[in-house]
């Protein structure tokens, strides 16, 4: 069994599980909170596998850092709160055919989604070849710290933001979200390449750099930043919003014209 299949497996079987649980308390939106799990998951099978190395280890610290802080965020953002309005479109959408492509869709396919995105991270904890201190293992370090920083102050000042939001306030435009729509996928784009850059010392460097190309293309076209700007076009002000603050990479705000 190849390692790709190993992990896919390891990875469906999380998704199963997941799946499971939302029929039984009838909420499928938890399998968002299954996404950092699964590299989670990679992470520490394939470091336990072979490899014991001091190195390798911190690359497995990182990625359970980060996905268990994921995890709990989304949780905390879940409890007592119905299903998400987006999966609970899907439940009217698809009807009687609900369950399947759940299953499908919002489980199976994200747990594919997420061990190809894995690739840098298995690919170098259960290489042959030692990973040795370098200047991308350094520089890959320092990157990651500043995405997870950056990633988890945008998260807290949005869940203070969405306490105390009303008619008045329905867009967050202060602390990070000032400089940019959306500083949290920002973050999370930058741990993506920040783990490739680590791993760049092992053979497998050229595959592993689908990885954080895959991860870009899905947060900015595809599920992240459409989405969410999406829902931010129902706002008030929402084209004199766009007129000054960078969609993406924080950058100064432009002056509003008059």
């Amino acid at each position: 069994m190849s390692n790709f299949t190993f992990y896919l497996c390891l990875s469906f079987l999380i998704a199963l599980t997941g799946f499971v649980i939302s029929v039984i308390i009838n909420d499928s939106s938890i399998a968002d909170i299954f996404w950092g799990l699964y590299f989670v998951a990679i992470a520490d099978f394939s470091f336990f596998k072979l490899h014991y190395a001091v190195l390798h280890l911190i690359i497995a610290l990182l990625i359970n850092i980060w996905g268990i802080r994921l995890a709990i965020h989304i949780l905390r953002r879940k409890l007592h709160k119905p299903e998400d309005r987006r999966y609970a479109e899907f439940r009217l959408k698809w009807g009687k055919y609900f369950l399947i492509r759940s299953l499908i869709q919002n489980y199976l396919f994200q747990a594919l989604l997420a061990t190809i995105i894995a690739l840098p991270i298995y690919n170098s904890l259960i290489s042959n070849k030692a990973i040795h201190l370098n200047l991308f293992y350094v520089v890959g370090i320092l990157i990651w710290l500043f995405g997870f920083i950056f990633e988890v102050i945008a998260d807290k000042q949005l869940s203070s933001f969405l306490i105390i939001k009303d008619e008045s306030h329905q867009i967050l435009q202060t602390g990070l979200w000032r400089y940019s729509r959306h500083p949290n996928y920002f973050g999370e784009v930058v741990l993506g390449w920040a783990i490739f850059l680590v791993t760049f010392s092992t053979r497998f460097s050229l595959i592993n750099l689908f990885s954080p190309i895959l991860i870009s293309f899905l947060i900015l076209f595809v599920s992240g930043v459409p989405l969410a700007e999406k829902r931010l076009r129902k706002t008030v002000n929402y084209k004199d919003y766009i007129n000054r603050t960078s969609v993406f990479i924080p950058l100064p705000t432009k002056k509003e014209k008059i």
